[in-house]
């Protein structure tokens, strides 16, 4: 093997070349893993027949084409393509080799990264908004709780019945709604997959259903339907961080009908996930960032339900769409991963716990599911054992000998997930401060069912 050969099997970049006659003369093995497509179904292909292939081959090769047909070398590009595990964005340059038509592609897959720096913006942004909103709700929670207790005062000395019961009974749902809406706004500011309490699992298909039932006792007038495909799936939220996002979505379609029409809610699986759609028969959508903090067309309300929505979600990599109908109205989706335990067969996988027991359980089950275990008794063995090997996920004890979960987790590559497993909440803090793509903690004690759908979600979908 020549040593061009070498450096390009070795070299962490995709390369693809094709040759003067149009041909792939080119296709090393990061461009086989990036792009999910083997060698042999590339190489020595003309750049005309794999234009007319299947994604991800398509893009690619409309690439080189335009390259070899401008004869124009470019860089710092961008391109979509749909791979076998799912929609990438590859980073990429063009280069025309000589005067021949020969034009060679170097590229990199972005996902993770451009998905990394959307994440820290949107950390940074919500620094700002938390700090006004956290402040505003605090400051409200007092009064609130003062017009509580007397309207407990009013109860007592208001008649058993007739309209003076009737309206302290219309003050005490009012007060309780307002407690409610504040809780879910302090939740969502400090909420997530790393909060206090830490990852949660939630029954998606039950929880959408106490929402819809809610809003069917409350607003009778609103004839929301409800359609369930996806039975049993569980997504990484706590049931009340499902409540706020899809109330928040039903009510703001509620309210755009004026407070009475068909609102239309499915759950259904979607990409290697779940997909929650609330349709409504309104005007549409408005313009402008909806999403934004403090954006609305009411006069009533904060501004902050679907930055709010939005933000859990994406918390868990998910996400929050919208889309006017064609047949009139808006549609939202709310996409959430959901647990998979069939994800974990073939997942590079490290359990670092200085209990034996747990480490031989742990281990035991993930290998049952097909997983490629690796273990650890304590902190300070683990890097050097594993060094350079990048794990899908590691599962480590928070109180280890000689070093904290923490560091433990520090010591590994940035692209594996980490999953700390743990009775002491308060790390959730030191979470925060890993650079890692996801970093959970799951909280003890912990059904292993629970482990094993946890450590599902965080393995990528293949």
């Amino acid at each position: 093997m020549t040593l061009s050969d070498t450096v390009l099997e070795n070299i962490r970049s995709g390369v693809i070349a094709i040759d003067h006659g149009g041909l792939v003369a080119v296709y090393n093995f990061a461009a086989e893993e990036m792009l999910g497509v083997p060698g042999e179904r590339v190489l020595w292909r003309s750049v005309t027949s794999l234009a007319t292939s299947d994604e991800p081959m398509s893009s690619v090769a409309a690439a080189l084409a335009e390259a070899r047909e401008s004869k124009r070398s470019r860089s710092r590009l961008q391109l979509e393509v749909q791979t076998p595990r799912g929609r990438r964005t590859l980073g990429y340059s063009l280069s025309v080799l000589g005067d021949s038509a020969a034009v060679a592609m170097v590229f990199t897959d972005l996902t993770d990264t451009l998905a990394r720096e959307r994440r820290a913006a949107e950390e940074r942004r919500f620094a700002d908004v938390g700090k006004i909103a956290s402040a505003m709700t605090h400051e409200l929670k007092s009064p609130l709780a003062t017009i509580g207790l007397y309207v407990e005062l009013l109860r007592r000395q208001a008649d058993a019945s007739g309209a003076e019961k009737e309206n302290v009974e219309v003050i005490a749902v009012e007060v309780h709604e307002c407690q409610e809406r504040l809780s879910a706004i302090l939740h969502s500011m400090t909420g997530g997959a790393v909060s206090s309490e830490g990852v949660s699992l939630t029954a998606i298909d039950a929880a959408v259903g106490e929402v819809v039932a809610e809003y069917r006792r409350r607003l009778p007038a609103a004839d929301v339907q409800l359609h369930v495909v996806a039975d049993g799936s569980r997504v990484p939220l706590a049931e009340v961080d499902v409540s706020s996002i899809v109330g928040n979505l039903i009510g703001n379609a509620i309210e755009a009908m004026g407070g009475a029409g068909a609102v239309d809610v499915s759950v259904e699986p979607a990409d290697a996930g779940v997909a929650v759609r609330v349709a409504d028969h309104g005007p549409g959508l408005p313009d402008g960032d909806f999403f934004a903090p403090f954006y609305s067309t009411k006069q009533k309300g904060s501004g902050l339900g679907l930055w709010l929505a939005r933000r859990l979600a994406m918390q868990v990599d998910g996400d929050v769409l919208a889309e006017n109908r064609p047949e009139g109205g808006a549609v939202f989706t709310v996409r959430l991963p959901v647990a998979d335990r069939a994800r974990i067969a073939g997942c590079r996988l490290l359990v670092v716990d200085d209990d034996e027991n747990m480490l031989t359980a742990v281990a035991t089950a993930l290998r049952e599911l097909g997983g490629d275990v690796q273990t650890s008794g304590s902190a300070e063995e683990m890097p050097e054992r594993v060094k350079g090997i990048p794990f899908d996920c590691a599962v480590v004890a928070y109180h280890l000998p000689g070093a904290d979960g923490i560091q433990a987790a520090a010591a590994l590559p940035s692209e594996t997930a980490i999953l700390l497993v743990t009775a002491d909440r308060s790390v959730a803090a030191g979470l925060s401060r890993l650079d890692k793509e996801r970093a959970w903690f799951l909280a003890k004690p912990f059904a292993m069912d629970d482990l094993l759908d946890v450590v599902s979600l965080m393995v990528r979908p293949t």
